[in-house]
Formats: structure tokens, sequence, C-alpha cells
């Protein structure tokens, strides 16, 4: 039995065919760079590519967004005096010169703000304008965020406030709207064909021809590597811009649109490949970044998790000059359908991580390369494989990067992954809340909706406030990275506070559907085990507990 789809629709707005062709969805190299290029080109059709209503193109440097922090005057003077929160409310408005209440803020009167960063603009509601230290007189109240708006703002009362405000630029609002419709008109329609064969089996290899055509379209659409360099044919978005579009492709309740479908964070392009030579790239990256290939990261194995330095696999060079790989890998993303793995191995014993891990590029045809076991798990959509490599011969050419080096390029994008995972959880979260709060007030028991119910109401509320504030965390740390910031702190926070987040909210929403909740068919019950084993990859919750700790000098 097929769930309904109707709770995830959203107004967007009305697009031509399924989705905006984006303007990096184009041949990943010129046609006279390369075989691979000649195989990939399209043929042109305009019929097979789907344009705007709006002859103006997306914007192609999305990374250059405006996320610069602008600070706009309230539309009439307000008080320096600082209110306390404890001030009785007859006190503040006291305080406020006359006006009207709730006022739109006027864009007219736009400054910039040097004193704050992040993806927020602050609203300055001081006398002066600008809130900024040096627009400020000497004794003025220094910037206190207080408030954050989606899409608009409106008056505080009294006292020198903040608001701060997301400025979405249009292009990517633009491109948020067409992922939903690419994801509700072509993705979800199969899903929910495949829905109770996908959840018995655990695996999506029953629908892999379906699933190859779904990742190609997304290629086509310029979906499917919005994370990788332009320069590579990617998107090139910021990370912020990144966990926009994940967490609207999570919001959906879309399987595919989260779990190595068409946004790949494992089985896809990888910032690790950028370390690929030329070569590498024609054979490998390439092919990933258009979906004609698949991959997997093959690093953690049986004594090996949280700790990777700790991997037996060795690979040791002969003297004909071949490397020998043996050694069994676990936990493998992906590894069932992969057309190569990214195998990562001890080539220097006594130095490891520091300089003792390199990385091969491995064909899944090669000798001795085997996928021994599909390893089940509790999520009905997430089932790793056990690979194991017996006396797997590969070549100097196969090495990504430097010999010793893997390990280090293993880390290379570990704080996207890890913020991806956090947007995938918020999506997640703003599904499972919608669909509760629906239901809250669709189900009537004791002649009345069930939402009525104080007890009820609690349970909504407490995922929708606690979603709320790990949002906003999270785009802050998305936001600080693209500033340039180191991200380890940043990367780890969002990705604990999300995970655990989405846990609770889960929980809450297999509650609120009472009995129904605990049944197949509405599917809730298959994201409470499938978000449980967010808290556990990419850094269990305890690592990055212990990693924030060190940044925070313990």
């Amino acid at each position: 039995m097929s769930m309904s789809r109707d709770h995830t629709r959203s107004n967007v707005p009305s697009l031509k065919g399924s989705a905006v062709m984006l303007p990096w969805a184009r041949p990943i190299i010129p046609p006279t760079s390369g075989s691979f290029a000649r195989r990939s080109s399209r043929s042109g059709n305009p019929d097979d590519r789907l344009s705007h209503t709006n002859s103006t193109p997306v914007v192609r440097h999305l990374n250059r967004r405006a996320s610069s922090i602008t600070c706009r005057p309230f539309p009439e003077p307000m008080s320096s005096t600082r209110l306390d929160a404890s001030t009785p409310r007859s006190d503040a408005t006291s305080n406020r010169k006359s006006g009207p209440r709730g006022s739109r803020l006027s864009s007219s009167s736009s400054s910039i703000c040097s004193s704050v960063k992040g993806p927020f603009a602050y609203i300055c509601s001081t006398e002066i304008g600008c809130g900024s230290r040096s627009a400020m007189a000497p004794d003025a109240i220094e910037h206190r965020p207080c408030a954050i708006l989606p899409m608009g703002s409106f008056r505080i009362d009294g006292g020198n406030r903040i608001v701060p405000l997301l400025n979405i630029p249009d292009e990517l609002l633009e491109i948020r709207a067409s992922l939903r419709q690419f994801i509700e008109r072509e993705v979800l329609p199969i899903e929910d064909a495949h829905r109770e064969e996908i959840q018995e089996r655990g695996t999506f290899s029953t629908i892999r021809e379906e699933v190859l055509k779904l990742r190609k379209r997304s290629a086509e659409l310029g979906f499917y590597a919005i994370h990788m360099p332009e320069e590579l044919g990617g998107g090139g978005l910021s990370l912020l811009d990144q966990v926009l579009l994940h967490e609207e492709g999570a919001r959906t309740g879309s399987i595919l649109a989260q779990i190595e479908g068409i946004f790949p964070v494992v089985s896809g392009p990888n910032p690790i490949h950028m370390d690929c030579t030329e070569a590498q790239r024609e054979k490998y990256l390439y092919p990933l970044m258009a979906a004609d290939k698949i991959t997997c990261f093959a690093l953690t194995e049986p004594g090996a998790g949280s700790d990777a330095t700790r991997i037996q696999t060795r690979a040791t060079k002969g003297e004909d000059g071949i490397w020998t790989i043996t050694g069994r890998k676990h936990f493998i993303t992906g590894g069932a359908d992969a057309d190569f793995a990214l195998v990562f191995a001890v080539t220097d014993p006594e130095r490891r991580a520091k300089g003792g891990i390199t990385a091969f590029f491995v064909d899944a045809d090669t000798p001795g390369y085997a996928v021994t076991r599909v390893q089940r798990t509790m999520s009905p959509y997430q089932n790793p494989v056990e690979l194991t490599l017996d006396g797997v011969r590969v070549s100097d050419a196969n090495i990504l990067g430097q010999e010793g080096f893997g390990f280090y390029s293993a880390v290379r994008g570990i704080n996207g992954a890890r913020l991806q995972i956090a947007a995938r959880g918020l999506g997640l979260a703003q599904h499972l809340l919608d669909r509760s709060l629906e239901y809250a007030k669709d189900r009537v028991a004791f002649g009345q909706p069930i939402g009525a119910n104080q007890f009820v109401q609690g349970m909504i509320v407490d995922s929708f406030a606690e979603l709320e504030q790990a949002r906003l965390l999270v785009y802050q740390c998305a936001s600080e990275i693209d500033e340039g910031a180191d991200g380890r702190r940043q990367a780890a926070l969002g990705k604990l506070v999300a995970t655990e987040m989405v846990g609770r909210v889960a929980d809450r929403a297999i509650q609120v559907h009472g009995g129904n909740g605990f049944m197949t068919e509405l599917g809730i019950e298959a994201w409470y085990r499938d978000v449980r084993a967010m808290r556990l990859y990419e850094g269990t919750s305890e690592i990055l507990r212990a990693n924030i700790a060190k940044t925070l000098g313990l």
C-alpha cells in the first residue's frame, strides 16, 4: 500500500517541464578535450531541455551570493534604551515613538554592516541607522541578535535591536522550486510504485535501471554535482546553498533525494576526487560527474570504524612495480552497484595516518575484488556491503593523490559531508513535523481533533522549536565555513545537533500518529528506523562531542 503524497506538496512557481535546466548542466569537458566528452555529449534537441518561463538564465555563480550582512534602519526612530526581558509590555511600548505597529522595513535605506558575518541580513534598530560598532556612538549599545525571520521583517518593540534575516537569492529559490518539482514529478512516482519491494528487500537493486535513469536525469538538469567546482562541470554552489537544497530534497520525503540517489554523497563525485590526475579524471571523475558510473568509498573495516587509522588492509609493492592489495572492508555504502571503489590500504605500517595510508582506484572487475555479502540494517533503505580484496593488483596509475597521503584525502570533504547529513536531518524533521501537524488536525477522537489535546500540542511544539533552533545553527555553521572558518567545530556541531534533533522528532511523530504511526503503511516507522543511522556515520555523536570539546580547549 503506497502512502499518499498530498502532504508533501507545496505551492511552487509554475515551471515548464519538470525542472529548470541549470546553467552548469552541460557536457563535463569540451568535445575537443577527450573521448569521454564525445561519448557524453547530448543531442542538443531543444525538446529534451527544459526551459524556465522567463528566458533569463539562472545565475551561474550562486556561491557569489548576497551573503554579506546588510543593515537597514527601522523606518522610524527607536529608543536607545535596552529593554530587559523582564520589562512589562506596557513599559516596553511606552518607550516606542509613535508609528505604525508592525511596519515593514524600508529597503531603500540600507547600509553595510561590517561587524557581523553569516548568512543573515541584520536589521539594526538604532537611532543613527546602522548599528555596527564603527557607526555607533561610544556609549551606544552593541549588537544584540534577537530574532530571525524568514524572508521578511517586522518591528521589535523598543530597545536597541538587530533583526537578522536569511536572504536567499531569487536564483536559488528558483532552483529549489525546480528541484522539488523534479522530485515530485519524476522521482516520487517510481518510489511509490516500488516502496513495499524496497522495504522488504532493503535494497534498490531491484529497480537499479530506474535509479540509474534518475541519476542521469539529475545530472542533465544540473542537480547531481551541485557540490563540485564549476570548472569541473559542477554547480560550484556554496556550502550554505548546498544545505538549503539538500534540506528541500529531504523535506519531500523522497528516499532517492537523500540516500545515494539524485544527490550522491558517497557513490558519486566527491571533493576527494579533486586529487585525480588528468588521466584519472578521464577514466573516473568525468563519468561520475555525468552519472555514467557509480563508485564507493572503501575505508571502514571490521576493526576500524571511528578510528580509521587502525585499518589492516595492506598494499605492498613488488619488484615489477605492481601493488598487491589484500584485506576486507565493511559498511561500504553503494558497494553493491559500484563500477569502481576507492580503496584505502596501509602502505607504510610505521607511519600509517601520518604518511602511510594510500588511496587506490580499484575497478570492480579486477581479479580478487569481490562483494561478499550485503549487510542488512535496521533501516529499510540503507544496506551497505562487505568487500573482499584478495591479491588485487594495481599500478601506480591507480593511486589517488600522493602515495602515503590517502588519509588526508579521506578527510578532505568531511566537513561538507557532515553538514549535508545535517541538512537531510532538517528536511526529514520538517517532513515528519508537517505530517504530524496535518494528522493532528484531521484525526478526531472524543469529539474533537487530537490537536486540541494539550499533550499532542506539546509534542508538536517541542518538535517545531527544536527544528527551528537546529536549522538556524546549521545555516550559520555552513555560512561560517563559506566565510573561511576551519570548519571542524562548525561541521561537528551542525551534524550533532541536527541528527540528534531529527531522532526526537521522528519518535514524536510516531507517538502523534499512535498505532497508525507504528504501521508500515504510512512510512513513519521507516523514517524512524532510518534516521537512527545519522548519529553513527561520518562521525558518531560521541566522536563529534569529543571533537567539539577539543576546539573548546578541553
